[in-house]
C-alpha cells in the first residue's frame, strides 16, 4: 500500500494478469521511487523524532482515537445502528406505511446482520491519531521507513524531547545528528526496537 501511494498511476491489476507475481510487482515499485537527497533523509528523521515524541505525550488521545481507524472496531457502532434500523422498519411495515424500496432495503440490512462482510463497503473509518492528520495536513507520507527513521521514532518516545532544540544546532549531519541524540545504549536499544518491528 506504501509503495503505490508513491506510484499511483501503476496498474496493479493489470500487472498480475500479465502474470507478474506480487514479489515482482514490489520489486518494481521500490525501484520507481526516487532516492532521497541528505536534506530529506534529515528532516525525515527529525520528524520522526518529533512525532514520537508528540505521540507519547499524547497517548490518552492516541488511544481514545486508535478504534476509529479500525474497520473491526467500527463494526459495533455499525451493527448496533442497523437493528435500531430494522426494528424501526418492522414498526412502520406494522404500521401500513411500506413500499417496495422499504422491502428491498429491509431485507439488504437484515443481510447485512446474517453476514458482516456485506456491512464493509458502508464502514466508514479515520486515522485521527497524529501521524494520520499531520499526514492529512502535509500530504506526506510520515510513517517510518528503514531502521535508522524507525529507532529516530523510538527516540521520541524515550529520550526527553527538550533534546530537540538541540537538534537545530547540530545541523543535517548524520553522525552527529545520532550521536547527540543517541548516546550510548540507547542507540542500541531504539535501533533494536525499531529493526525488530521492521521484521
Amino acid at each position: 500500500q506504501r509503495l503505490l501511494r508513491k506510484n499511483k498511476d501503476f496498474d496493479v491489476e493489470g500487472a498480475v494478469n500479465a502474470g507478474y507475481s506480487p514479489d515482482e510487482i514490489n520489486e518494481y515499485l521500490e525501484s520507481q521511487v526516487p532516492k532521497k537527497s541528505m536534506l530529506e533523509k534529515g528532516s525525515r528523521l527529525l520528524g520522526q523524532l518529533g512525532l514520537g515524541a508528540a505521540e507519547i505525550e499524547a497517548i490518552p488521545y492516541e488511544l481514545g482515537v486508535a478504534p476509529l481507524s479500525s474497520k473491526e472496531a467500527q463494526q459495533v457502532p455499525y451493527r448496533e445502528n442497523l437493528g435500531e434500523d430494522i426494528e424501526n422498519l418492522m414498526l412502520q411495515k406494522q404500521a401500513g406505511v411500506w413500499s417496495p424500496e422499504d422491502e428491498e432495503f429491509l431485507q439488504n440490512l437484515q443481510q447485512q446482520i446474517q453476514d458482516p462482510s456485506k456491512s464493509d463497503q458502508f464502514i466508514q473509518t479515520a486515522d485521527l491519531g497524529i501521524r494520520g492528520l499531520a499526514e492529512k495536513a502535509t500530504g506526506l507520507d510520515l510513517h517510518p521507513e528503514g531502521t535508522l527513521e524507525k529507532a529516530a521514532n523510538f527516540m521520541g518516545f524515550i529520550k526527553d524531547p527538550k533534546k530537540l532544540a538541540d537538534v537545530a544546532r547540530l545541523g543535517l549531519k548524520p553522525k552527529q545528528f545520532i550521536k547527540e541524540l543517541i548516546p550510548g545504549m540507547d542507540a542500541a536499544r531504539a535501533a533494536s526496537v525499531g529493526l525488530g518491528l521492521q521484521l
